[in-house]
């Protein structure tokens, strides 16, 4: 349907919007890896005891979902006209993602 779209959009509109999809789709794989595979990570309880059940897979593919999704946001701020917002959602994000993982 974008396809579609791309000569009615301005040329960094359409490469947004294309972003956009690539970082949903990462999204919501990483969301469906861990709806496949569920568990609770510090008992390490889980559905399925495979390589891909260990909590350093589990929270990478969510780290990487959760992201996405931050880069989402930024480019829709951008988008949107909030530039300093853009520029400092995601780094906010890994900060404290850092910090909370730390402590």
């Amino acid at each position: 349907m974008l396809g579609r779209r791309r000569t009615q959009l301005p040329a960094n509109a359409y490469a947004t919007r294309r972003l956009l999809l690539w970082l949903a789709a990462v999204y919501v794989l990483g969301c469906g890896f861990r709806s496949a595979l569920p568990m609770i990570d510090v008992p390490r309880f889980c559905l399925h005891d495979t390589w891909a059940s260990y909590i350093v897979v589990g929270r990478s593919v969510a780290t990487v979902a959760e992201l996405a999704f931050a880069v989402q946001w930024a480019l829709l701020l951008r988008e949107a006209g909030a530039r300093r917002a853009a520029g400092a959602v995601v780094p906010l994000i890994v900060v404290l993602y850092i910090i909370g993982s730390a402590a």
